[in-house]
Order: structure tokens, then sequence, then C-alpha cells
């Protein structure tokens, strides 16, 4: 092969991948980011507040917590508990409604999956349940650029009669379940 027609040839496939990177909508820009899976789209992440400055419950009084799933309508049959690893760390409690580990369910759950069901968390130890119903949920497909996960639109639910909203992206956000 001539030297003209390998110059060629790698200056045609050096074309192709440029093109192609501008296709993904990232170019140089992007060269620095570390991407998450894009998993946990539809999530709602329900937290217990266990922050001392606002009056939070206290480790031991998280220690025991659980959850009930129910068929809706209302909370009249439950389905079954979830009560082990729901708030391990000392720090901060969380439960993901899209990884809650309920019989039957493997994995990520789509918005759907779990928003068919009604959720009780009970904190038996601070003599608190907080029931969680209506659970609407709205997310936007994946977009272009950099970590072009999907996000959400929209988050809703009533707890315990009450509505509640943790409405767009939601990093580090989620309902909070307080004294």
């Amino acid at each position: 092969m001539t030297r003209f027609a390998l110059f060629t040839r790698l200056g045609y496939i050096g074309v192709l991948a440029a093109g192609s990177v501008a296709l993904a909508g990232c170019g140089d820009k992007c060269a620095d980011y570390t991407c998450a899976p894009c998993t946990l789209t539809e999530n709602l992440s329900v937290r217990i507040d266990t922050d001392p400055q606002r009056g939070g419950f206290t480790n031991a009084e998280v220690a025991g917590a659980y959850v009930v799933r129910y068929a809706q309508p209302g909370f009249i049959t439950p389905l079954d508990t979830v009560r082990n690893g729901l708030c391990d760390s000392n720090l901060f409690c969380v439960v993901n409604l899209q990884t809650l580990p309920v019989p039957g369910a493997t994995g990520v759950q789509p918005a759907l999956a779990y928003a068919a069901f009604n959720y009780r968390f009970v904190l038996p130890n601070a003599g608190r349940n907080y029931d969680l119903s209506s659970i609407d949920m709205a997310s936007q497909p994946p977009g272009k650029g950099c970590c072009s996960c999907g996000s959400n639109l929209r988050r809703r639910a009533v707890l315990n009669g009450t509505p509640v909203a943790d409405d767009g992206a939601g990093d580090g956000r989620g309902i909070y379940l307080r004294r």
C-alpha cells in the first residue's frame, strides 16, 4: 500500500471517528466524565430523617424499621414485609422503592411495578407509622450529551393523607419521614 493510500485511509477513519463522537453529542467536553449506570432513573427515595439538628430519629429508633407492601387500594391487604437491610447505616436511612427487595422482584423495578402498591413504613422503636400511597411517577427518556441518562419529571405520592412531591432530577432528595 502506498503512503498516500495509507494516509488517505487513516484520515478517512479519523473523520468517521470524529463524526461518531460529534453525533453522540459529547465531543471533547466529555473526555473527563465517568458516568454512573442509568438504572435508577425512575426511583422514588424515602428518607428517614436521622439529622439530630432537626430533631430526627435516633439510630436506636431507626434500627428496627421495616416496610409493609400493600395491594391497592388502601392499607387493608398486606402482601409482604421487608425487614432486612433498610437502615444499616448510622449516618442516614434511605429506602429506594425501585430496589426494595420484595419477594418475587429481581434487580431494579420500573416505576409502574412499584407504584402499583402502597407502602407502610413502620418504626416500632419510635412508635411511628408512615403510609405512602398514590405514587405517581413520570420520567423523560435518555437524551443526548455526556451521561445521557433519562431524568425524572415527576415524583408524587400521598404521605399520611398529605400530598408530597419530589419533582425534577432529585439527586440527594426524596420524600422525608420526619417526627
